[in-house]
């Protein structure tokens, strides 16, 4: 769903607006806002978007790409929400109210893809419920930060498979502090040397580990384990 579409065709921005009322029991729901319009192009209400997530009755999985405030949304769905992807989400966009934000309880798919602004006490309090459940991670990154540490260390006692892209040593040695669990790990940078002690590590303590490393930009990747 986009959050822009041609002024010439009004029956579909009709649809886009009932869709609020006549949809309440949407379990996957992808949704992509962009600000930017030109000439005969029409922005959608944001507040559209904001009811579309509020009304619905229990979503299981989510994905979000720009507009951070509906985040705040899923507060309704910290309960049901198994799979959650955001996409370019600056977190200093949200509420700074404690109780506003989700605590998710039932978490075990989890994708970051290059967002930015969370701090710390955010973490604790969206995933601080939910350490024992997450079994996938993809962490996708434009540089690498403590908060990547930090995460692990809520979240890494569950964690089955990990995707990476950005890291330095520190994060590397957080994971092996805080991730035993861990049976497929993903790389897509050429950092091989880093990894080379979590590698050596979670091959000898399983049999079927799978270690994948990224060979182009387009994600494709090499078996080495």
């Amino acid at each position: 769903m986009s959050a822009f579409i041609s002024k010439s065709n009004d029956k579909i921005f009709q649809v886009f607006e009932l869709i609020p009322l006549i949809c309440e029991n949407i379990e996957i729901l992808n949704l992509t806002y962009s600000p930017n319009y030109s000439d005969g192009i029409v922005s959608i209400d944001d507040t559209l978007f904001f009811d579309i997530v509020k009304l619905q009755t229990r979503l299981l999985e989510f994905k979000l790409v720009g507009l951070p405030k509906i985040f705040e949304q899923l507060k309704k769905h910290e309960n049901s929400l198994k799979d959650l992807s955001l996409v370019k989400i600056d977190f200093k966009e949200i509420t700074t109210k404690k109780e506003c934000l989700p605590r998710f309880k039932n978490l075990e798919n989890l994708s970051f893809k290059f967002c930015g602004g969370i701090n710390s006490e955010q973490l604790k309090i969206i995933f601080g419920n939910n350490s024992n459940r997450i079994k996938q991670l993809g962490l996708f990154v434009f540089r690498p930060d403590q908060l990547q540490s930090e995460l692990f260390g809520i979240i890494g006692s569950s964690l089955q498979s990990l995707a990476l892209n950005n890291f330095r040593t520190e994060i590397i040695e957080s994971i092996i502090r805080n991730c035993p669990n861990i049976t497929e790990l993903t790389i897509s940078n050429d950092k091989i040397p880093l990894i080379i002690p979590l590698v050596s590590k979670y091959s000898s303590y399983y049999r079927k580990f799978n270690f994948k490393v990224g060979l182009s930009q387009r994600f494709k990747f090499r078996k080495v384990f």
